[in-house]
């Protein structure tokens, strides 16, 4: 899997090969880094694959039920009448120089499963 896969806006970019040691000891702040990076899925959780988000204009939102007929986006705290559950794979990635955990939605975890 590529990381313009993993970027979840369709696009891609030019990214720059790097091993998870490297990308660890380049002590990222809370930006994105997007990088290439050949690992193999070395182990899958089976627990907490799907999730409920409501697909508004822009976003894709995570809502919780607030009743038996209404559910709560919890970034913006508005109410909404339905939801769609959508996949979330969570997989250990590991490379010659060690492991990671990764977590991909929709499109992306077909492209692991496929």
């Amino acid at each position: 899997m590529s990381s313009s896969q993993g970027m979840g806006g369709g696009g891609s970019i030019e990214t720059a090969h790097k091993t998870f040691v490297e990308v660890k000891e380049a002590k990222l702040q809370d930006k994105p880094e997007y990088f290439s990076n050949n690992a193999a899925i070395v182990f899958v959780k089976k627990d907490n694959c799907m999730y409920q988000p409501v697909l508004v204009a822009t976003a894709i939102k995570k809502v919780m039920q607030e009743s038996a007929t209404e559910y709560r986006c919890e970034k913006c705290d508005k109410l909404y009448p339905n939801y769609k559950y959508r996949l979330m794979l969570t997989v250990k990635l590991s490379d010659f120089t060690g492991n990671e955990w990764v977590t991909c939605f929709q499109e992306q975890q077909r492209s692991c499963l496929v």
